[in-house]
């Protein structure tokens, strides 16, 4: 079980993807931007570094994404609080749009956890926290 586990997560983790770019498809947003957009909608506008710390990705990955979501126009970059700092925001665009895609991730979110107990999912939570907490990496 031990030696699958790498595995497990990795190809749950590309099925729930493929399945919430399925449901994204007609707007144009892919789940690899999603967490973007939900953290900027939850705390407001973030440096590029904040984005890649918070969402444990790499920072090439970051500014690829990032890119991408610029020229779809889901969000900007604005000056930040000095000549060099960039902050990254929604547009209104974006934000005229979250809630519906919140609305999609939550039906997914109920078809994956459909038939799973409260108890279930309480102990996945928990082992889910060990993993991180096992690999180092803060919620």
């Amino acid at each position: 079980m031990k030696e699958r586990l790498g595995y497990k997560l990795s190809f749950t983790a590309r099925v729930y993807a493929r399945r919430l770019n399925e449901m994204f498809t007609a707007t144009g947003m892919y789940s690899s931007q999603w967490p973007v957009v939900l953290l900027l909608s939850e705390r407001g506008p973030c440096t590029q570094v904040e984005l890649t710390e918070q969402l444990a990705v790499e920072p090439p990955t970051m500014t690829r994404t990032l890119s991408r979501m610029e020229k779809a126009g889901w969000i900007r970059r604005v000056p930040g609080r000095d000549r060099r700092e960039r902050r990254v925001e929604l547009t209104e665009q974006s934000v005229r749009m979250v809630d519906e895609w919140k609305s999609q991730s939550r039906q997914l979110e109920q078809q994956a956890l459909q038939d799973v107990s409260a108890e279930d999912y309480a102990a996945f939570d928990r082992v889910m926290k060990r993993i991180r907490s096992n690999l180092r990496v803060e919620d």
